[in-house]
């Protein structure tokens, strides 16, 4: 198997791959997506994937690599990502977690934020110093980035999955706490939850993209 191969299987995992300590050490985040035979596989090529990884670097775009320091923007909370956009009418937006979600000069972020570290009140998903109703659910994060492809092309808009202020997203519902929560994308593009309430009872809700949603009315 090519280096590249194993980076792009991680990546559909949901997995982050970057060099730490001057490209000495591969970093995979989030460790829990990283399957044991995913584990194999960068023990056994960590050399070649080393290498692959500085070649990646070395050929950036040199516009982001001339992107300027925002010192006083933090990391993003949800993925700990460095690099965003600063949209052309305002707002900082992560690349990771929002790619394409408005046109503007890309930025890193110079400021810092605590690292996750879990105690009695924190789950580890968590940053220090933001209550939990502050962060995405890590569920939301897992699911939301696996099925990025699927949302953006049944119509789903940044602000619709992300937004925090005024009608939150979808990401900040509180059906992503339920215990056994299972969500399905649907053929039509709605996200099905699906749940067993107190009382032994399957309960199902369904969130759709206000242009499907639109469409559907005007029938």
């Amino acid at each position: 198997m090519k280096p590249r191969d194993i980076i792009e299987a991680l990546h559909h995992a949901g997995v982050t791959v970057v060099t730490i300590n001057d490209g000495s050490f591969i970093k995979l985040t989030p460790g829990r997506l990283v399957t044991p035979d995913l584990a194999t596989m960068v023990r056994a090529y960590k050399l070649e994937l080393l290498e692959e990884l500085r070649q990646q670097t070395m050929g950036e775009d040199e516009n982001q690599k001339a992107a300027p320091v925002e010192p006083l923007l933090k990391l993003c909370c949800i993925c700990g990502g460095v690099d965003f956009i600063h949209g052309h009418k305002g707002g900082f937006f992560c690349c990771e977690c929002q790619p394409d979600a408005h046109p503007g000069e890309r930025v890193k972020a110079g400021g810092r934020i605590a690292t996750r570290a879990g105690n009695d009140s924190n789950d580890g998903n968590t940053p220090k110093g933001l209550a939990k109703k502050d962060t995405i659910p890590a569920n939301a994060v897992e699911w939301l980035r696996k099925h990025r492809a699927e949302l953006k092309a049944a119509g789903w808009k940044p602000a619709e999955i992300y937004r925090r202020n005024r009608s939150r997203g979808i990401a900040w519902l509180f059906l992503w706490g339920k215990r056994d929560v299972q969500v399905t994308m649907q053929h039509d593009g709605s996200i099905a939850f699906s749940f067993t309430d107190t009382l032994g009872r399957v309960i199902r809700q369904v969130a759709r993209p206000k242009a499907r949603s639109h469409s559907q009315d005007g029938r």
